[in-house]
């Protein structure tokens, strides 16, 4: 439930926020005189990283897909905010700039009616249920509809995820080979960064 996963991500946070705190203190005490601010952060990374948890912040060398907030649009230009759920992230990649060529593909995703969408879920279990669908697994019906957009669409403040042909992990600019625009679903729903594999 919603619940459920609201008090485990909380407990994490909660367990995160005191290791870090704490290692920051542990070295900055160790470290007068030096920089204390960058040994502490180093430390509690590294603490971070050698825990059970640090799986959870480690993104691949390779990324291709990025969602944010849209800053600014300047014609097919478009300044975007980007959030991650790594506190790790060099923030020197947070802001970026994409341009809109003439190949990329532009969607709005709009979210279903519920009723709709219990209907294609049921539908859908249904079909999984009497066998249909095994030889090759059907695809679970999306909780968005997907309708083509343009340049116009993309607002300031509009939640974006924006993909590209390239690895873009280290990249300020670069030109999108798809976007697709938040219409009414909530931020929740979206990745933030996804590694190719």
């Amino acid at each position: 439930s919603h619940v459920t996963e609201y008090l485990g991500v909380l407990i994490l946070g909660v367990l995160f926020g005191t290791g870090v705190t704490f290692a920051y203190l542990k070295q900055a005490s160790k470290n007068e005189g030096t920089n204390t601010y960058q040994a502490g952060f180093d430390a509690a990374r590294k603490l971070v990283e050698e825990s059970g948890v640090g799986a959870m912040f480690q993104t691949s060398p390779d990324i291709r897909m990025v969602a944010g907030t849209v800053t600014k649009v300047e014609g097919n230009i478009i300044s975007v905010d980007i959030q991650s759920v790594n506190p790790f992230d060099d923030g020197a990649f947070t802001k970026r700039t994409v341009t809109i060529t003439k190949d990329t593909k532009i969607v709005a995703l709009t979210q279903k009616d519920p009723k709709v969408m219990q209907s294609e879920m049921e539908a859908f279990t249904k079909a999984m249920q009497t066998g249909k669908g095994i030889a090759q697994p059907a695809t679970p019906p999306e909780p968005f509809t997907r309708t083509p957009a343009t340049v116009a669409d993309i607002k300031v403040s509009s939640f974006v995820t924006v993909t590209a042909t390239e690895n873009i992990k280290t990249v300020k600019e670069f030109s999108a080979s798809g976007i697709e625009i938040q219409q009414n679903i909530p931020t929740s729903s979206f990745p933030i960064l996804t590694p190719v594999k």
